[in-house]
């Protein structure tokens, strides 16, 4: 007479050989052999039931292992990389992002950017919307590619303001050039340095950007908002839009550290002192530069 224990158990195990058979993890003919070895072992009554638990048990696990082994090679496979998004909200200050590649992008509020954690070997590939500039660092064997609603944007190396708000799309370059490739299948342009883009219904108008119009994409630099950046990207950026003529350095111990701040163009002093505070760690000023590091 099989009893309720072994009952219980001949159920649990008919249950995860079925999920097996449903999820593609056993042909038909190999989970009729496991419930037919299963059955026939909880029906012998020298069979240690705790032993018969414990198997199922390992079933189970190897079985969550496996399906999560299938899954994460789905995404793998799907993506090749992890993509991540940022988005800044709106009204926001400037929102700066150095990414895997030394590129760096400053998102206006209302704007979201898609990268990967990683940029594959051949191209280096984001999603974008809203309003941004980007600073794109140059690598001719690996050209950058932003992707928007309505646009294909393609540079090796460029700094550029773009806006792309629902059926909008605006793009003014200040430094190389940039290839704009409608996705509607017109004819792709070449933007180059001091020229503004346009999307219109019937092409892309480029014309010379004019300073004192709206046709160029205006971000602010006076206040920049840094979210668990690495204190070196931080300091990067600090000094390239600061005017201050002293500049910060971090000693290379600190240099991964991450901080959140925000920037306005104050003196680069006041500036080191607040992250040394932020970051429990100290600074000395040598010449023009001040150095931040970390005291032994």
């Amino acid at each position: 007479m099989i009893s309720k224990e072994q009952e219980e158990l001949d159920r649990a195990w008919e249950k995860l050989c079925r999920r097996l058979l449903k999820e593609g993890l056993m042909t038909e003919a190999e989970a009729q052999r496991a419930l037919d070895i299963g059955c026939k072992k909880t029906a012998r009554t020298a069979f240690d039931l705790r032993t018969a638990l414990k198997w199922v048990a390992a079933a189970a696990v190897i079985f969550i292992f496996v399906l999560s082994l299938r899954y994460l090679s789905r995404d793998k496979g799907a993506n090749d990389v992890n993509l991540l998004i940022l988005t800044n909200e709106p009204n926001a200050p400037t929102l700066a992002k150095t990414l895997d590649d030394g590129t760096v992008v400053y998102l206006a509020g209302g704007s979201s950017l898609e990268y990967p954690d990683s940029f594959a070997d051949d191209k280096r590939k984001v999603s974008f919307e809203g309003e941004a500039f980007f600073d794109v660092r140059k690598n001719q064997g690996q050209p950058f590619v932003i992707e928007t609603k309505r646009m294909i944007v393609e540079v090796t190396g460029t700094s550029f303001g773009i806006i792309s708000e629902g059926r909008s799309f605006k793009l003014s370059v200040h430094d190389g050039n940039v290839l704009l490739s409608p996705k509607n299948g017109k004819q792709s342009v070449n933007v180059t340095a001091g020229e503004t883009a346009l999307l219109q219904p019937d092409g892309i108008l480029v014309d010379k950007t004019d300073a004192d119009s709206d046709s160029d994409v205006d971000i602010c630099f006076d206040l920049i908002h840094f979210k668990d950046e690495r204190l070196a990207d931080i300091l990067e950026i600090i000094n390239l839009h600061s005017q201050d003529s002293v500049k910060l350095k971090a000693t290379p111990e600190i240099e991964d550290r991450l901080l959140t701040f925000t920037f306005s163009k104050s003196y680069v002093g006041d500036i080191a002192d607040i992250i040394s505070k932020a970051l429990n760690i100290s600074y000395l000023k040598k010449d023009n530069t001040i150095i931040i590091y970390s005291p032994k």
